[in-house]
């Protein structure tokens, strides 16, 4: 929402030389996996369902993704420092995985 409401705001995401297009495709993946699979995840964990777990592992693998995405940027591009705010998914959804998983794979 940030980057449509904001355009100035795309300049921290994305390379220096690359054009907005090119962080602005994200959008419809970014709002499915994160949005939809955050919320059927949550959604399938308070009421305990089998399935929760598994879109939990999908939504944590590509929000792991982005990060690591993110983490690259600014290494690689010089440009992009805003994309290091998703570091932080690369520590704490691993650890939610692995505390959520299912009771008998403990």
């Amino acid at each position: 929402m940030l980057l449509i409401s904001v355009p100035a705001s795309c300049a921290l995401f994305r390379a220096p030389t690359a054009p907005d297009s090119t962080l602005l495709a994200f959008w419809l993946p970014d709002s499915l996996l994160y949005g939809g699979g955050s919320a059927l995840a949550a959604y399938g964990l308070a009421r305990r369902r089998r399935w929760a777990w598994g879109v939990l592992c999908v939504h944590s693998g590509a929000a792991c993704y982005a990060a690591l995405y993110g983490l690259a940027l600014p290494l690689l591009s010089g440009g992009g420092v805003g994309s290091l705010l998703m570091v932080p998914v690369l520590l704490v959804l691993p650890i939610l995985v692995w505390a959520l998983r299912p009771a008998g794979d403990r």
